[in-house]
This record gives structure tokens, C-alpha cells and sequence, in this order.
């Protein structure tokens, strides 16, 4: 078991919401410069709902480096979901 005990639980780095406010600055610059200005601020919330909701996913990443991925992602999933919104609007017309 690779020196583990049964039942033992691993301690993963986790974010509070100082930490997330020591980035913020940096987290708006980021989600200006993925999403258009208008949904930067919705971007940056979710990003910060989901570091707050799954911090076992920062798995020892750096804050900066893990918020980053959890933004680009989320962006990511926006861009889809808008495209295949107007995929849809099109063949409905």
C-alpha cells in the first residue's frame, strides 16, 4: 500500500477566500483577456466558486498557476456552449 494506512486521508493544499483576493487583481486582468469585458467579472466568480467548491484539485499546484487553469477551462466550456448555442439558433431558423 505503499506505506499508506487504510482510512488515512491526504491533505491537499487548498485556497480561502484571502488567498483569492490576493489574485484578484490578476484574475480579472486573465478572464479580460479569455472572455469579452462584459462577462470577465461572471468568469472570475465562477473561477473562484469552483477553486472555493473543489480544492482537492489544486493538488500542490501554485495558486496562480491552478486559478489559471480553472479560468482557461471555464472559458473554454463558455466559448463551446455559446457556439454550439448559434449552431443550434441556425438550424432552428
Amino acid at each position: 500500500m505503499h506505506g499508506d494506512s487504510p482510512g488515512v486521508m491526504h491533505q491537499h493544499p487548498t485556497i480561502n477566500a484571502e488567498e483569492l483576493l490576493e489574485h484578484s487583481v490578476w484574475s480579472r486582468g486573465l478572464a479580460r483577456r479569455l472572455v469579452s469585458e462584459n462577462d470577465a467579472d461572471d468568469l472570475v466568480q465562477d473561477t473562484w466558486t469552483a477553486a472555493l467548491t473543489h480544492p482537492e484539485r489544486r493538488r500542490g499546484k501554485n495558486a496562480r498557476a491552478w486559478l489559471g487553469a480553472v479560468a482557461r477551462n471555464l472559458a473554454g466550456d463558455r466559448h463551446r456552449s455559446a457556439r454550439h448555442r448559434c449552431d443550434r439558433e441556425a438550424l432552428a431558423a
